[in-house]
């Protein structure tokens, strides 16, 4: 039973309709019975805006849903947020209470807010092992008419922690193999005369450094160590040797030394062992001296704080140097030119979170070709001499995450006091870059006691 509308003679009739589209017009049919035989049609057809009413269209589209996160890569294992955007509003759509409602790899959902009836906020804790992929399968939400959404787009957060770590780990090794290349033992000296009894230390808020020297026979022992900013790095060598004549000299080392580096949380102790010689040509003040060594490091590394792994690295170094010596209107001229090459290799490792971290591999090569000279002066008490030079350096490296190959120009000056009662005062200066756009200014003021 219903009413026709204005349109309509018969107020009260009893009938069907149903709608229609004609040329694209959608129109409203409606037919009444009157009577028990007769059937009276009341009203052809209506528009949809007619006074008859509104003809409703039916509804079987699926809702889509979008995956979208300010997060694209993964380079911790903090939470990150996931927003799920659908076209229209939908009911169902509950993850935390229905398992099947949002498919995760690689983490796991521990947060979820409906924002409205088409925007919901997810909270993902993930593994920081692999890719976190994130998907709505179909079915997990409904329209009003009931349809199931579609399956939506799959959200990949790529994980960039090997990266980070292999690169903490290139940039720790790069740096140890420049502090073991700088502060090999001079060997030279043994066949100088110049001995090996001395402890000099110096430091400052922002760090400081120790050298020390002594030798019984031809058994000797160097320890070098300097830190600050945040780094520190100690160096141990025992050595001996044999004359096989008075201009040459041949023996072995073994070295012990320990790298920290607060920027990529890591450190390392590590041996090496080798030969080594000196010489002198007969009658000419030009020496040589070389040595080859192998080693092994352990070391620990914790590239996002949360977590500490351990790997294994294996190492040489071979360097070769050669000092003159020319003396002209009472200065000391010193040639020198020093060549070394090392190499750290570190070998392949499963991390804490399961991240499969590849084999690292650094080299640096580094040749300094440099002009010292020794100019003494009057002085009341002890000797005391103008020391100064200048060099010009080459490193290049290979193999690390940050390759890089320049040359540039150093300067130093200095004096040095010596009592002749087994003490020295020693002052210096030094302006390191020249020619670069890298700079390092210094000095240093250094007590030697011999003993």
């Amino acid at each position: 039973m219903g009413a026709g509308g204005s349109d309509l003679r018969i107020v009260e009739y009893m009938g069907f309709s149903f709608c229609g589209f004609e040329s694209g017009i959608r129109y409203r049919y409606e037919f009444a019975l009157i009577g028990v035989s007769n059937t009276t049609q009341l009203a052809v057809r209506e528009s949809s805006e007619g006074a008859i009413g509104q003809c409703s269209s039916l509804d079987n589209t699926p809702p889509t849903v979008t995956l979208s996160s300010t997060t694209t890569t993964l380079i911790n294992t903090d939470p990150f947020t996931v927003t799920a955007t659908f076209d229209e509003d939908v009911t169902g759509f509950d993850p935390e209470a229905q398992i099947g409602d949002l498919i995760i790899s690689g983490g796991s959902l521990i947060g979820f807010t409906a924002i409205s009836a088409t925007e919901y906020s997810l909270t993902i804790q993930p593994t920081g092992n692999g890719d976190v992929t994130i998907t709505v399968p179909s079915g997990a939400a409904q329209d009003l008419a009931g349809n199931d959404n579609e399956v939506s787009n799959t959200l990949r957060i790529g994980n960039q922690i090997p990266e980070i770590t292999e690169r903490a780990i290139s940039s720790f090794m790069l740096g140890r193999a420049n502090q073991l290349a700088s502060n090999q033992p001079r060997l030279i000296r043994f066949l100088r005369g110049e001995g090996c009894q001395s402890f000099a230390a110096r430091g400052n808020d922002a760090g400081g450094s120790l050298e020390g020297c002594v030798a019984q026979g031809n058994i000797w022992s160097e320890v070098t160590a300097a830190w600050g900013n945040g780094s520190s790095y100690a160096l141990g060598t025992i050595g001996a040797h044999q004359f096989l004549n008075q201009n040459l000299i041949v023996g072995g080392m073994v070295q012990f030394d320990r790298a920290t580096d607060d920027s990529t949380n890591a450190s390392g102790t590590g041996w090496m062992v080798g030969p080594y010689f000196a010489a002198k040509l007969p009658d000419q003040p030009l020496y040589f001296e070389g040595r080859l060594l192998y080693g092994q490091t352990d070391n620990r590394i914790s590239p996002l704080g949360t977590y500490t792994d351990s790997f294994k690295t294996e190492r040489w170094l071979a360097q070769l140097r050669a000092e003159g010596e020319i003396e002209h209107n009472a200065v000391i001229w010193i040639p020198l030119l020093d060549l070394t090459h090392t190499e750290d290799r570190s070998r392949g490792y499963t991390d804490s979170l399961g991240n499969a971290i590849g084999s690292q591999s650094v080299a640096l090569t580094q040749a300094t070709a440099g002009l010292d000279f020794r100019l003494p002066l009057q002085s009341d008490g002890g000797s005391l001499e103008l020391i100064g030079g200048a060099s010009a350096i080459y490193s290049a490296t290979t193999g690390a995450r940050a390759e890089f190959e320049n040359g540039r120009g150093r300067v130093h000056m200095g004096v040095n006091w010596n009592s002749g009662r087994g003490a020295a005062l020693r002052m210096g200066t030094f302006y390191d870059g020249i020619g670069t756009g890298y700079r390092s200014v210094g000095g240093n003021l250094g007590l030697d006691i011999r003993f």
